[in-house]
């Protein structure tokens, strides 16, 4: 399963919040697009998913058009968002709120992967029958990922899954997004937190005003002074040149590097 964006523009109202960005994930990859607050990440998200309406560009899974479909065929297609801010049913338990990650699902196989959700996630299944709205924050992540993959996601993506979590908690996050991407579920990320993002990712896209201004493998992004200084909190290091790179499939795009 291939995801590729290409010239994706959206507008609210006169401000244009994507300006034309194009980006690949390839069937099981973790791809992360890091940036600034109102840098676009979200739009990019709710575009892909069919709750914002796209101006013009296309998206693509596996060469079928997205554009225009209903959020449910999307995710009946095997494209499966974690919101921001987790969005639990606080008045539903545990149990239910996974329950209706599986809602479109006809198969027999719900009961198995709930016992998955609960392999990957312990501490959920000493909390089968409580309310959700009781969770701590990180309970809550845990829940909405594994609300998420109750829907058996061939792409998972996830809008800021560290955000307002303690740092023992993203450690585990991000090392719950490794072992869902080994179980052959590709990943794209939305994140803050570069660090974190950039070490778990294999490639990743940097997002600032609604445009893509660098991307790279995450190992080299992390070592590109212009991102340790934006990003990482790294002092600024030796000057960056602009030099060209064209990834396979993909336009040429403008990168900063050492």
């Amino acid at each position: 399963m291939k995801l590729e964006i290409r010239d994706l523009k959206v507008s609210y109202g006169g401000i244009k919040a994507l300006k034309g960005i194009s980006l690949t994930v390839d069937e099981g990859s973790i791809v992360t697009l890091i940036g600034a607050n109102g840098a676009g990440k979200s739009t990019t998200l709710r575009a892909v998913s069919g709750l914002t309406r796209v101006e013009s560009g296309s998206i693509t899974l596996d060469d079928k058009s997205l554009v225009g479909l209903p959020t449910k065929e999307i995710v009946r297609s095997g494209i499966v968002m974690v919101p921001e801010g987790r969005r639990v049913f606080p008045d539903m338990t545990v149990r239910e709120n996974l329950l209706i990650g599986a809602y479109t699902r006809k198969d027999s196989g719900v009961e198995h992967d709930m016992k998955h959700v609960f392999d990957l996630f312990p501490r959920l299944s000493e909390r089968t029958w409580q309310l959700a709205g009781t969770l701590s924050g990180g309970e809550q992540q845990m829940l909405a990922v594994g609300r998420a993959l109750m829907t058996k996601p061939k792409l998972l993506m996830m809008d800021e899954p560290s955000l307002g979590l303690a740092p023992l908690v993203v450690r585990d996050i991000f090392e719950i997004i490794k072992r869902v991407n080994e179980d052959g579920i590709t990943v794209l990320l939305i994140e803050q937190n570069a660090n974190a993002a950039l070490r778990v990712a294999g490639y990743g896209y940097v997002l600032e005003t609604g445009a893509i201004v660098l991307e790279d493998t995450g190992a080299s992004l992390m070592q590109n002074p212009r991102v340790q200084e934006a990003y990482l909190g790294k002092k600024k290091g030796p000057s960056a040149k602009v030099v060209s790179h064209k990834r396979k499939s993909d336009t040429p795009v403008e990168l900063l590097a050492d």
